[in-house]
Parts: C-alpha cells; structure tokens; sequence
C-alpha cells in the first residue's frame, strides 16, 4: 500500500503520523530524513506546541499571520553547489549493490525542501552519462527557507532511463541541522540500509536573512 506525505500532518501539528514502513517510497525517505539523528521524537516548533495552551490559530498555508517568534529558527538563504559522488550503487534488487541491468548508471540528483508549503522547492542536476563511480556535476541552487523548523532539505539520486527513471540513493537532513562549508553527505538504499562506501559531495551556504 502506498503512503501519504507525512510532511502535512507534521506542520498542523499531529503528535503521531503512521505510515507503511515496508513500503519504500518518497514519504519514508522523508520520514526517515527527519527523524534519523532524533531518538525517535522530534520537539516541535514553537507555534505547533503553544496551539494547547494558548488561544492561537495557525493555517500553514498562511504563517507570516503569526509573531516570528513564535515560528522557531530565523529565515536562511541557503545556497548549496553538488559538486559529485562517488561509488554510486548500480541499480538492482532492492537492497543490493549489483546490477540487474548489467549496465553502468546515468546519475543525476534531485534537491528539495519539504516544509511548509511557501517553503516547498525542487531543483536538479544534469545528467552524468554512464559515470557511477564518481560523477561530478559542479552546478549551485539557491532558495530562501523562511520557516526552517518545518523543514527537511533531500538530496536523491536517480539514474537516467528511457522508460523510467530508477532510483539509486537518498540523504539530506532536517534544515536547522545543516552547516555551511563542504559536506560529505552519507546516503542510503531504498530500504534506508546505508549505501557504505557511497556518498555525495555538496558545499553549502547558508547565511541568515534580516528584515
């Protein structure tokens, strides 16, 4: 069965959102995301817990309505370049590092921000043509995160086919974890088991925005 997107119910504030973990989608990745480096619990922003005690309506779809304070972390202008990987996983069975295709990947990576919706953003790569074990792409994304508390920054990497495109590796972190200088991103299989001995290398930029 497939999954919703979690990110929804976590920016009105559900305490527990379920989703099918056997089934290896976008919606897990997130989750996963947001939760991996937590113990189990993520503290919510500060809006989302005075909602209980407090006379304070909040619409996600329109959060310049409440005081900035009360919104958790400041607005950033995050900036990141992909610059490459390295031993990138074939595509095959789900969980392993051989090919079924017998045929090296085509990869290119997928970045976005899951958050609130004013927050949402997509951006990709080119592709790098027959090149899994360590493709370089160089090229720099720009986008401004008004609400970081609610968000989850994604690398994913997929290899280019013809009918479809097939997955190969995911990371990121939650917004308010990430730094700025070079960083080796650790990623992971579509079964969220660590894809040892890959990762991607990124150089992120991230400086906090004034009124």
């Amino acid at each position: 069965s497939s999954n919703y997107d979690p990110v929804t119910p976590w920016n009105y504030g559900c305490q527990m959102v379920a989703l099918n973990i056997q089934t290896f989608d976008e919606a897990m990745r997130r989750n996963q995301i947001r939760f991996r480096e937590s113990q189990g619990f993520v503290l919510k922003p500060p809006i989302l817990r005075a909602m209980g005690s407090a006379e304070i309506d909040f619409d996600p779809s329109l959060p310049e309505n409440v005081p900035a304070e009360l919104m958790g972390a400041p607005s950033l202008r995050l900036t990141v370049e992909v610059i490459g990987a390295q031993h990138l996983p074939k595509v095959g069975k789900l969980g392993e590092g051989t090919s079924s295709k017998g045929e090296v990947i085509d990869p290119y990576v997928v970045v976005q921000v899951n958050g609130l919706p004013c927050d949402e953003w997509k951006e990709q790569t080119s592709v790098v043509d027959n090149n899994g074990f360590c493709p370089r792409w160089r090229q720099s994304f720009s986008t401004t995160v008004r609400y970081p508390s609610f968000a989850v920054f994604i690398f994913t990497i997929f290899d280019r086919d013809i009918n479809r495109d097939d997955f190969v590796a995911y990371g990121g972190a939650p917004v308010t974890h990430l730094r700025s200088g070079l960083r080796s991103v650790k990623l992971f299989r579509q079964d969220h088991s660590s894809a040892t001995g890959t990762s991607l290398l990124v150089n992120l930029k991230i400086d906090r925005e004034t009124a």
